[in-house]
């Protein structure tokens, strides 16, 4: 990715653009990349930051040049004052750029620019393009540290440690992978302060050390609170049923090695779970990671948004970032409907920040290449954009439904082993029963309520009885929400577009069978009964 940056960078330098926007977090290090690029064309790069101060930029040292401190003033000068093929790094602008004096500064002076070879590079984090600028500004984004360069990190770490302590540390090759792969996804002075910390923790860099890295990062990812870095210990043997969808994970545990590309084969895209809240969607997720000894990584979509000018678009462009840079992984969108929705009204609500989002991400999930698993979950599918569904997005749709009877009993005696609780085939089959249309989430609420009634009773055995009782105190979600759960079952099972993630299929109400809802069926009662009124009336009527 990082040779991508730079055949990219050098290219527009060669191709006269006067503007180019480097999005990155790593100030330094994208600095010595343009330099490297400058001195190739033989550019002279200078750097400019919001103190005023303009400083040449060399291999040796930064050294003061110039002092332009009125932002206003900047391009004209830089049109005026440097040579020929120079290169102008500009640091902190978005305090500035907003302002209508340096926008029509810049729109000024972009003709002169190209004119005499000059290029304007702005770097920072924060991309905040005025509209009036938007179709004269290049995005470039600068690519994390790949594992070469992580080594290269952990190398130095490890020798300065050596120096400071005097003490050899030993790393073994598979170590080093492994804390390699765990720093995969932070900037360089993150990958360091990571490694450096793991030495401090355990004196040495060993299985230890690596749960040190991912630690920390964790704690880095959760600071904006778009991505989260989640560390599980579910597996496939924890999902009750769900047999169709743990086959079609299970079939694909290979499909991102080298051996699937050989044999032809494409990286999985991803899968859209869809279904009723507590069935197991967010457990399969966190399941296929396990399974496929990958990272998980869940995705807050409603994280990305800022009130900032382009700080939205680029913050999705930060995430799709990261995810890439730590594939092979999972990314898991939860509740997708909550973030991927509201696109239809964005134009007149948000000028059009919504749409733009949506659709990078959907771009995104139509031709990314990186070996990024995509899992969706959702509860309500009729707040999906329609883009999101069609093929291309998803390897499939899967329709999580209520568990049926034998997956009740798997669920039950999960949930029993997870607490080393044992019951008999007469006591599981009252509970069995007595779960009918209840939810796997459902089911583990009663157990434990039945434990805690256990336990207050001078901590006695745990009895069917126990489970059965709390089971009926509480009203279940499928009568709570039947018209909903109805609805998604005509949509997923009956109407054909969604493929079953059980092997048994639920009993349909015959109401489904004919495809029309009961919703629907009461909406069109209601008009008949409008039409019937307005005939009595005299009144004309289709």
């Amino acid at each position: 990715m990082k040779k991508d940056f730079r055949k990219n960078l050098e290219n527009m330098l060669r191709a006269g653009f006067a503007c180019i926007w480097v999005q990155t977090f790593e100030e330094e290090r994208a600095l010595k990349v343009i330099h490297e690029v400058c001195k190739k064309l033989q550019g002279k790069l200078h750097v400019w930051d919001c103190l005023g101060q303009v400083s040449i930029y060399d291999d040796v040292q930064n050294s003061a040049d110039k002092k332009i401190e009125d932002p206003v003033l900047l391009f004209p000068q830089f049109v005026s004052d440097f040579g020929d093929k120079a290169v102008l790094a500009i640091l902190d602008f978005w305090t500035f750029i907003e302002q209508p004096s340096v926008i029509r500064s810049i729109k000024n002076n972009l003709n002169l620019l190209r004119k005499d070879g000059k290029v304007a590079i702005f770097v920072g984090p924060r991309l905040t393009l005025p509209a009036e600028l938007d179709k004269d500004i290049t995005v470039l984004d600068f690519p994390l540290p790949q594992r070469e360069e992580l080594k290269g990190y952990l190398d130095f770490v490890v020798e300065s440690a050596v120096e400071g302590s005097g003490v050899e540390i030993k790393v073994g090759d598979e170590t080093k992978d492994k804390l390699v792969d765990g720093a995969l996804g932070l900037t360089s002075q993150e990958s360091e302060d990571a490694f450096s910390f793991a030495i401090a923790k355990n004196s040495k860099l060993n299985g230890d050390s690596v749960q040190s890295v991912l630690d920390m990062k964790s704690q880095t990812l959760r600071k904006d609170g778009m991505l989260e870095y989640l560390q599980v210990e579910e597996n496939m043997e924890s999902i009750g049923g769900l047999d169709n969808l743990k086959h079609w994970l299970v079939r694909r545990k290979r499909a991102f090695g080298q051996a699937a590309r050989a044999f032809g084969l494409p990286n999985p895209k991803g899968i859209l779970l869809v279904g009723i809240s507590g069935c197991g969607k967010s457990l399969t997720a966190k399941a296929c990671a396990s399974n496929w000894e990958i990272p998980l990584v869940r995705f807050d979509v409603g994280r990305v948004f800022n009130k900032l000018m382009g700080e939205s678009e680029g913050n999705i462009r930060k995430v799709i970032q990261i995810a890439e840079t730590m594939a092979p992984c999972v990314l898991w969108i939860d509740e997708a409907e909550k973030g991927l929705s509201g696109t239809k009204a964005s134009g007149e609500l948000d000028s059009g920040v919504t749409a733009r989002v949506v659709g990078t991400i959907l771009t995104w999930m139509q031709e990314k290449t990186a070996p990024v698993f995509v899992i969706a979950t959702a509860n309500d599918v009729s707040k999906l954009p329609p883009e999101l569904l069609r093929k291309g997005r998803f390897d499939e749709i899967f329709f999580v439904d209520l568990p049926n009877e034998e997956e009740r009993s798997e669920i039950v005696k999960i949930q029993l082993k997870k607490r080393n609780r044992e019951l008999g085939e007469m006591e599981m089959k009252k509970i069995v029963e007595a779960s009918k249309d209840y939810t796997g989430a459902e089911i583990e609420q009663a157990v434990i309520a039945g434990l805690y009634e256990c336990f207050e009773e001078k901590e006695r055995k745990l009895t069917a009885n126990d489970v059965v009782n709390a089971i009926k105190s509480f009203i279940p979600l499928s009568t709570t929400m039947q018209r909903e759960i109805d609805e998604l079952r005509d949509w997923g099972i009956v109407q054909g577009r969604a493929r079953n993630a059980s092997l048994k299929v639920r009993q349909i109400p015959s109401f489904l069978g004919s495809g029309a809802p009961k919703a629907r069926t009461f909406t069109f009662k209601k008009q008949e009964e409008k039409i019937e009124e307005k005939v009595e009336d005299g009144k004309e009527t289709e």
